[in-house]
Order: structure tokens, then sequence, then C-alpha cells
């Protein structure tokens, strides 16, 4: 499986939370992972960026959002001609990614932290700092200009603390790379080592307590045309007011019901 450089091909998104201040890492540490398996290339592209979220805590019933949450897309050309895409664009059904946090300047990975409260013992105790679907399947859907892609939908991920941090999103073959399966036509999944074909980081995000939280942003046309496709995201209704007191996803005006 060969290395090659990234895609030169870049995506805008609004509202990008912009550069984290005095960082010191080299941005060749944050440089997106391309590869080269089977004749033909992968890569990821994260076409929304997430924006901001609200902390969720270490309570097991406070899920809080992000708004947007990350679309991370799959490419995957022919390696004699990069110019022609494969034409299936279902790609892999046995492939996956897992984003881990990161803090916001890339290193060191956050996604472990304290356990609230510390044990006093000398090895300590830690917990995820990441909660939610941590690995996704591709979904075969249009965007707004009606092209069809292979996309993965990150909707259900909390963060437990405050802080400026990325996601790093990693694209694995967990088929077999048994030639006697692939003749056969037999999908079976590789319970030893895979390869990460494709790899990307996020743009930095916020995640503010819930007191600071400014509130979530409007939906963008991306989140309403694949929600319209079937895709489970939570849609803000604007105007709408939760009618309890205190508050939550309905004081947001998020629209829930799928």
């Amino acid at each position: 499986m060969d290395r090659i450089p990234p895609p030169s091909s870049v995506y805008t998104t609004p509202g990008s939370a912009g550069p984290v201040p005095g960082s010191g890492i080299p941005t060749g540490s944050l440089d997106p992972l391309s590869t080269i398996h089977d004749g033909r290339i992968w890569s990821l592209q994260v076409v929304q960026q997430p924006i901001r979220a609200r902390m969720c805590g270490f309570g097991d019933k406070v899920r809080p959002y992000g708004q947007p949450v990350g679309y991370p897309q799959m490419n995957n050309y022919y390696g004699g001609n990069p110019q022609m895409q494969y034409p299936n664009p279902y790609g892999n059904p046995q492939a996956h990614y897992y984003p881990p946090y990161y803090a916001g300047s890339g290193m060191p990975p956050t996604n472990m932290s304290p356990a609230q409260p510390v044990a006093s013992g000398p090895g300590g105790m830690f917990t995820r700092n990441l909660i939610g679907s941590l690995s996704a399947s591709a979904f075969r859907l249009t965007d707004p200009d009606n092209k069809i892609g292979v996309w993965f939908i990150l909707q259900d991920l909390s963060v437990r603390t405050e802080g400026v941090f990325r996601l790093k999103m990693s694209f694995v073959n967990v088929g077999s790379s048994s030639s006697n399966d692939a003749s056969n036509g037999l999908s079976v999944i590789n319970h030893g080592s895979a390869p990460v074909l494709a790899s990307v980081f996020s743009e930095p995000f916020q995640v503010f307590s819930a007191k600071k939280f400014p509130g979530v942003i409007e939906s963008t046309a991306l989140s309403k045309c694949f929600a319209l496709q079937g895709i489970k995201i939570p849609i803000r209704k604007d105007g709408v007011k939760g009618s309890r007191g205190r508050h939550s996803d309905e004081d947001d005006g998020l629209d829930n019901d799928f």
C-alpha cells in the first residue's frame, strides 16, 4: 500500500472555526493521508466542518450536540487516471472510519480525560472525553448540487469538557484481505490488524459550557439535503421555542422527529 500526497481540491464550509492561536505545531503533522490500495486512490475530505458544541459533562443522561455535524466524504479513484472516479459509489461495504478528538493544536490526543472525581490511587482513572457513535459506515447520498457521493455522517458525538478540539477521521478497511474470500465474493470481517486507507483532520472547533454556549447555528443546506434523504440529523426550526422552562434541545429549536 503506497502513500500519495493529499488531493488538492478544497471544500469551503461557511462559519469555519478558524485557526487556533499559538498552536506551535507544524502544519505537516495535520496533513491528510491518501493511499493507493488495490489499484485505487483513497482519500477523505471534510466537506462540512464542525464549528461549535455544548459540553455534555460526565453525567449519563446529558448528551448535547454540535452544530453542524461533520460530513467526511470518501473519494475513490483509479490509480492510473486520477480524473476518473471509481464507478461504484458504495465502495467497500465493510470500510469504516473512526474519529478520535485531538487538542486544537492537533497533538496530543484528548479522547481521554481524568474521571470526575479522580480516584486517589497511584495510577488514577480515566474516562473518554469523546462519546457517542465513534464509527460509521458509508451512505450513498446526493449533495445539494445533485452529485452522488459516498458520505459518512457524524450526528451523534459529544464532548465532555470545554476546549478547542479537532476531529481526526480515519478510513479503515475491515474486510478480509484473503484472495480466496475475494474470489468467492464473500464478505468476511477481518479480526486482525486493518490498514488505514485515508485520514484527515477537521478544522478546530470550540466546545462551550452550558452557560457560555452561544446557541445552535442555522442548519446548512447540506444537512437539510441529507435529512430529506432519510438521514437522521437534527434540523433547526427557526422561531420555535420549547415549552419547558429549563434549557433543552427544544429550547434551541431543533427538530429531532424523524
